[in-house]
């Protein structure tokens, strides 16, 4: 069997080192191209890349698959199937269609929610009891394919978008590994559309969207905090500085404060819709994150101040 694998981040590695490690043999990788990074601007290979190469790998990357020539190489390959797992580029009905069983992607949710960029950060910053991954046969939609297989695993208010990511690779690693098993043994797949109900879009994060804005509950502040972890992070403003929170306890009380409104300065706390925020763990930029009794000896919160939210 003629497979070829498409992936770049580490949400990717973990599938393709379960192929490899399960002797599956992988005719080659397509990756985005290595890309200068950080302020001496060094050629950094993606996680993918490097690993393909370890593994004497052949590896591609082009930069888009717009140019025909790159269609062309990818079609006179005459794979049987392609295996596509946080790729990062657009691929042509012309690619889609050319493995004999077509480019099968590995999404980490439980389509038709959550479709898109980012859906492990939006299924907790929502609020989302369960989420999981999708195997789904592309199509020239975004991630509107024929669903093949799914696992489903639970959101807890301990949840985080690294644990989440960890986590949801493993699944997509295994459900990859019965997918190939199958096709190995010339099993039929089982396909069914995705439904119409239901559907949510997973939008390409930007920085502005982790700021916090205390005029929403704070647990639906604290789901934003867990989700946003690591990209773009949670934050707020005061005194022109940004401050960074990685977690958040919440207090559902109601109240006659205006939100935004600072109540207490040890335990820094903030007034929110219908509750409080206590912001667990905090860092000011360029310092290392102090938990809020450590954060608050260094730096002066003033009761009754209000921090504002810029748009």
């Amino acid at each position: 069997m003629k497979i070829c694998f498409m992936g770049t981040h580490t949400f990717s590695l973990k599938i393709l080192s379960a192929i490899i490690e399960n002797n599956y043999q992988l005719s080659c990788v397509y990756t985005k191209a290595p890309k200068a990074q950080g302020r001496g601007h060094k050629v950094i290979m993606s996680p993918v890349h490097q690993f393909a190469l370890s593994n004497n790998i052949p590896v591609r990357t082009p930069t888009t698959f717009k140019k025909i020539e790159n269609q062309e190489e990818f079609i006179k390959e005459n794979f049987d199937v392609c295996i596509v797992a946080s790729y990062g580029l657009i691929l042509p009905k012309t690619v889609l269609d050319s493995p004999k069983h077509g480019c099968i992607n590995t999404h980490a949710s439980l389509l038709p929610r959550w479709r898109g960029a980012s859906p492990i950060q939006m299924a907790i910053a929502s609020g989302d009891k369960e989420t999981g991954v999708t195997l789904m046969q592309m199509d020239e939609g975004l991630d509107t394919g024929d669903i093949i297989s799914v696992s489903t695993t639970p959101i807890t208010n301990t949840t985080t978008s690294q644990n989440l990511y960890d986590s949801l690779a493993d699944i997509g690693a295994k459900l990859i590994l019965e997918l190939l098993y199958k096709l190995k043994n010339h099993q039929v797949l089982s396909k069914k559309q995705q439904p119409l109900e239901g559907v949510t879009y997973a939008p390409i994060l930007k920085k502005e969207q982790g700021l916090i804005n205390f005029s929403q509950t704070a647990q639906e502040i604290e789901h934003r905090i867990r989700g946003f972890e690591n990209f773009p992070s949670s934050f707020f403003y005061y005194n022109e500085e940004l401050i960074k929170v990685f977690s958040a306890k919440v207090y559902e009380e109601n109240h006659n404060y205006e939100v935004g409104t600072i109540v207490n300065n040890n335990p820094f706390t903030v007034a929110c819709k219908n509750s409080f925020l206590e912001p667990i763990i905090m860092q000011k930029t360029g310092k290392k994150p102090l938990e809020n009794k450590e954060f608050v000896k260094g730096y002066k919160f003033i009761i009754n101040d209000k921090i504002n939210y810029f748009v």
